[in-house]
């Protein structure tokens, strides 16, 4: 072999190497992957310049490309924000990932070698993912969470997997394998579909059905596509909702059931005074319901998660948008006389002391200290980034979203500058404070914690509690509903000694629990997951309408060219609501985004790119059809690309480094495979063959 030929062969392989560290790093790290990938772009230029032989080629997209980088260029020059305007380029530099990989494939034995790697990192990926979606599911965070973020966020997971799970599919229904090869396919398939479910993310369910949808349809599986329509219909209709408020009595060791009603709404909580009950029925709003009868049903501007009591006669209640409502109590009739929010998105409130107190994620708690002046507030915005917060007259409880403990003492009911516990807590089903003593449950059991020296010391532990997920305290013990669906009434003794005293086993598991007048109140709530996609009182909905209508109000302020590609999270402090709390610097959708920061030229030209991505796909499935691998590939590329469109209607997915990165990676090996294709095609019709 020739120097120079030997030369080319290991540059061959080193870009083969940063191939391969791209395709091990595409789901878990984008350091790694940037080097994987520029390393293998840096080492294709070299090879270039050293041999002049140029392995590139027109894909057909150069066009879109160029108009979009203009229109970046210019909504840049007329950008709000020059200077963070032109860090588009990175964004950009992206697109190489899809230029590396029209020539990396070098020949089919290559492409079929990438895409088998590609294949083994991500199901390996998904499979660790499993691991920690099951220690998720186990301590019972599903009920009020999605899927654990294991490598980025979890939407981002989601639609990560949803890829995966198209190109199988397609190589599931296309691939006419011998059957080791299709069992294979249909393994690393339901892998990655429980992977997918497990992430608990609806931009990536209804991707993945766009996607299967596309598919099917190119495949024309008329029959299948009737049956899985007949089947989602179905499991539309048969979802099971069901809202009900159910009373227990407790004797000294009885709990019996003595009332239950449904409900219009969903019943997310109860409040409960002078035989009178106030459910709060969500969509329904507030219910005063006396003798299990409605007597009165309260209108309020959104749907209401929560209703307490205030002081004297005033009462707030909390709705799915963030808005507090304090009403007050005139002659037996509540009535709403205002309506405030806290400065940061609410993650949850207390009233005690008088105060209300309230935990925000991002902007740490503000403390209301009178329904008749709500500007008088005392705000402490470096206690952020807690999730649970408990109150009573000495100190003030939180847990971060690191699992983290930290006590304060109050002084005048009030914060003190630092905290004197400061501990770390894992693997907790509930955690909860009482009087100086922490009560933590998981799955092994409950453990009581007393407060010396500044830490944690365990004084007690019951085996047989487990999985506790509601803590009620009442003036002589405790109520426990645990995840299994058990109530029960415990006792704790002088040295912290738990002790099982009264149990009821469930049919449900209750969303919320009270202890009033000697009898136990529950809430059950069963609502469809696929409902909740058309629910417009979901409070992720809420956000996304509340950004959808700010980008529409910015581009009709800058309809040509933009604000320019900048962050939008002050400019959206600008065109919000004054209630809409979440802050964003997108506005989780491709098209609204493409206008408000490229205006009307930037839209066309991304509109251009997705139009011929659409027709160079369906070009390369019609020219492989007949051709094993590449034709499934190609049809699995069609579902992966839908997807994307689809998923952009409720994401910023354009902009997500992690999912781009793979649609480039997908769409330049389905465009580098199909040019091996045509050139083995041109090369046997010279031969004659």
């Amino acid at each position: 072999m020739k120097p120079k030929e030997t030369t080319v062969k290991y540059i061959d392989y080193t870009i083969f190497f940063f191939v391969v560290l791209f395709l091990a790093s595409l789901t878990t790290s984008i350091f790694i992957n940037q080097v994987g990938y520029y390393g293998a772009f840096v080492f294709i230029l070299y090879r270039y310049f050293y041999t002049k032989e140029n392995q590139f080629f027109k894909t057909g997209l150069e066009l879109p490309f160029i108009l979009l980088v203009a229109a970046e260029l210019l909504s840049s020059i007329f950008s709000l924000n020059q200077a963070q305007s032109f860090h588009f380029t990175k964004r950009l530099l992206i697109i190489s990932t899809f230029y590396v990989f029209t020539v990396a494939v070098q020949n089919l034995d290559r492409a079929k070698l990438i895409f088998n790697l590609f294949l083994f990192f991500t199901i390996t990926s998904w499979i660790v993912y499993l691991f920690f979606a099951y220690d998720h599911y186990i301590h019972g965070k599903y009920l009020s969470d999605t899927g654990p973020p294991v490598y980025q966020m979890i939407i981002t997971t989601s639609e990560l997997i949803s890829f995966t799970v198209l190109l199988l599919f397609a190589f599931v229904i296309n691939e006419k394998a011998n059957w080791k090869y299709k069992l294979i396919y249909i393994a690393g398939f339901c892998i990655s579909a429980i992977a997918l479910l497990a992430t608990y993310k609806k931009t990536g369910w209804i991707g993945t059905a766009a996607g299967i949808l596309a598919i099917l349809i190119v495949k024309k599986q008329w029959k299948l596509i009737a049956g899985c329509c007949v089947v989602i219909i179905g499991l539309y209709f048969l979802e099971k909702d069901e809202s009900r408020v159910l009373e227990y009595s407790l004797d000294d060791s009885r709990i019996e059931l003595i009332n239950s009603f449904e409900t219009e709404g969903r019943a997310y909580n109860v409040f409960y005074e002078n035989d009178s009950m106030v459910v709060s029925d969500f969509e329904n709003g507030l219910l005063v319901v006396r003798n299990s009868k409605v007597v009165k049903n309260i209108k309020l501007p959104e749907a209401v998660y929560e209703f307490k009591k205030w002081k004297s006669n005033f009462y707030v209640a909390h709705l799915a948008d963030k808005r507090f409502i304090l009403l007050r109590k005139t002659e037996n009739e509540l009535q709403q006389i205002d309506e405030f929010i806290s400065p940061g998105f609410v993650r949850s409130f207390m009233i005690t002391n008088d105060y209300l107190y309230v935990n925000d994620l991002d902007s740490g708690l503000t403390i209301y200290r009178n329904p008749f002046e709500l500007n008088d507030t005392i705000r402490y915005p470096m206690l952020n980034k807690n999730n649970v917060m408990m109150v009573d007259s000495t100190q003030i409880f939180f847990t971060s979203q690191s699992n983290e403990i930290k006590i304060y003492e109050l002084k005048n009911y009030l914060p003190t500058a630092d905290y004197f516990v400061n501990y770390q807590l894992d693997n907790y089903t509930s955690v909860n404070y009482f009087n100086r003593l922490i009560i933590s449950s998981n799955w092994k059991g409950t453990k009581v914690y007393d407060i010396k020296n500044n830490t944690l010391n365990e004084i007690s532990n019951n085996n047989n509690l487990k999985a506790i997920r509601l803590v009620e305290e009442s003036k002589d013990n405790f109520l426990m509903s645990s995840l299994d669906k058990n109530i029960c009434a415990v006792k704790m003794d002088s040295v912290g000694k738990l002790k099982i005293i009264a149990e009821y086993s469930l049919d449900y598991l209750p969303i919320s629990m009270i202890f009033e007048n000697g009898k136990i109140i529950t809430t059950n709530v069963v609502e469809g997951r696929f409902k909740r996609i058309f629910d417009t009182h979901h409070p992720n909905n809420l956000v996304r309408f509340a950004l959808w209508r700010a980008g529409w109000e910015i581009f009709k302020d800058y309809p040509i060219f933009g604000v320019g590609d900048i962050d939008l999270g002050l400019l959206y402090k600008k065109y919000k609501r004054y209630f809409d709390k979440e802050l964003h610097g997108h506005l989780h959708n491709n098209y609204i985004h493409i206008l408000a920061t490229l205006g009307l030229f930037g839209f066309i030209a991304f509109m251009f790119l997705l139009i011929k991505i659409f027709m160079i796909n369906n070009k390369i499935y019609s020219g492989v059809k007949d051709i094993p691998s590449a034709s499934s590939f190609a049809l699995g590329t069609i579902g992966v690309f839908i997807s994307f469109l689809v998923s952009g209607l409720v994401e910023w997915n354009y902009g997500d480094h992690e999912i781009i990165t793979m649609l480039w990676f997908i769409l330049g090996l389905n465009v580098g495979t199909y040019n091996l294709v045509l050139k083995q095609r041109s090369h046997m019709e010279r031969e004659g063959k």
